[in-house]
């Protein structure tokens, strides 16, 4: 396992632990996420303040966890492929998902994160009121 590899396990560990403080240390200052235009959290968040603010809307609509979660790295880039569980907060329903997400790293830390999902439009409906 590479060092790119280990440090995304652990990003997402602090994540999922709520040390969200944490784990904006394993993120670059000059951090993007890229979310599909498609979605109602839509576009580019840059920086630990960024992923913030993304965090804070996804959660504020919905909850979400990951299973089965399966990590390739290849030079600077660690591809993570997930299944994706979200709950909306307006309805109650819930959807799995396949997610594959690209995370790119400069100087052992986050500089981009790229998500593609499965089925986007499932996302948007499920997240409709």
């Amino acid at each position: 396992m590479g060092r790119n590899t280990e440090t995304l396990q652990c990003f997402l560990a602090l994540i999922e632990s709520g040390a969200i403080e944490e784990a904006l240390g394993l993120m670059h200052p000059e951090a993007v996420i890229h979310e599909a235009e498609s979605l109602p959290y839509s576009g580019d968040f840059h920086g630990p303040e960024g992923f913030i603010r993304l965090a804070e809307t996804v959660f504020g609509l919905a909850t979400l966890s990951l299973s089965d979660v399966r990590l390739m790295e290849d030079g600077d880039t660690v591809i993570s492929r997930s299944r994706a569980k979200f709950t909306a907060r307006a309805t109650g329903r819930s959807l799995e998902t396949e997610v594959v997400e690209l995370y790119t790293f400069r100087d052992a830390r986050i500089i981009e994160i790229d998500a593609f999902y499965k089925d986007t439009h499932a996302v948007v409906e499920l997240l409709r009121p």
